[in-house]
């Protein structure tokens, strides 16, 4: 494909690990808030 090259991939995937890992702490996070809210 014309227009990625390694470092673009590198970049796109270092930005996907990044954004991956804080929606996980979010969703960790508004689970607990669920479950306080419930009791």
């Amino acid at each position: 494909m014309k227009g990625l090259s390694y470092r673009n991939l590198k970049y796109i995937r270092q930005w996907y690990q990044f954004y991956n890992e804080q929606l996980t702490i979010w969703q960790q996070a508004v689970a607990k808030l669920d479950e306080v809210n419930v009791q």
